[in-house]
């Protein structure tokens, strides 16, 4: 997958899981707002362990 598609990828990703966070904050469901902040952490897990291969390479 090249970097524009990820991006793009990842950018949907996030705003599907921030959607979810709101709308279960938004009906105090608690149970689906966990598993939002799970799927939002998915995406800044990608996010970091992208980073850090494209450091490696650099380096």
């Amino acid at each position: 997958m090249n970097g524009v598609t990820w991006l793009k990828d990842l950018d949907e990703r996030f705003k599907e899981a921030y959607q979810r966070l709101k709308d279960a904050e938004a009906k105090k469901d608690r149970k689906l707002a966990l598993q939002a902040d799970d799927l939002i952490h998915d995406v800044f897990d990608d996010v970091t362990a992208r980073l850090v291969s494209l450091f490696e390479k650099l380096s």
